[in-house]
């Protein structure tokens, strides 16, 4: 058997990395579809609640199959995002594979009216508008959605610093406000469950 020289070897070495490179390149390939992330999509526009402008502080979200795909809290009444050049839009991130998949909003949890499609790099106004025939479930401050002062005004009729709001409250059902309530709203705000 014959002798190898260093050089011999660093030719063999050489050879060893670029099949392992290929072959790398070929798994990647085969598998880069579904991988490869799209340029964001983007979108601004009006947003009401009941036809009328949406105060500052709405929480807009975006769904692609049921997962969270971006999320924009508005700064000016009744719009969320700018159509000028560098104003900040509501990104919506997804892979090459969601091109064309159904895009669904929601402000301040609840479901839009309107719906979108992702277009990986598309930048487009769409209006959104809710209609909620009362206050929602939570809302004690009546702002149209259940944000950090309603989860803190629970807690505090837990221990007893603000009069316990009986049925509103008790979202657990037992009777009392409590800390299962507490715990079920502060869920709720952080969206761990889908309603209370």
């Amino acid at each position: 058997m014959p002798k190898h020289t260093a050089q011999d070897w660093k030719i063999i070495g050489t050879l060893l990395l670029a099949g392992c490179l290929t072959m790398s390149c070929f798994v990647l390939t085969a598998h880069a579809e579904s991988v490869i992330p799209a340029l964001p999509c983007e979108y601004f526009g009006n947003v009401s609640i009941n036809g009328t402008a949406a105060p500052a502080g709405t929480v807009i979200t975006v769904y692609i199959n049921k997962q969270m795909r971006g999320v924009m809290t508005s700064t000016v009444p009744g719009t969320y995002g700018g159509a000028e050049w560098f104003e900040e839009r509501l990104m919506v991130t997804g892979t090459v594979d969601d091109d064309g998949l159904p895009i669904t909003f929601k402000i301040n949890g609840v479901r839009a009216n309107e719906s979108g499609t992702f277009r990986w790099g598309d930048s487009q106004q769409q209006d959104l508008n809710i209609v909620l025939r009362a206050f929602p479930k939570g809302d004690f401050n009546n702002n149209w959605y259940v944000d950090v002062g309603d989860v803190s005004r629970v807690a505090y009729m837990v221990v007893n610093r603000a009069p316990p709001q009986i049925p509103d409250a008790d979202f657990n059902g037992n009777g009392f406000v409590d800390i299962g309530d507490a715990g079920k709203i502060s869920y709720f705000f952080v969206e761990k469950i889908p309603d209370l």
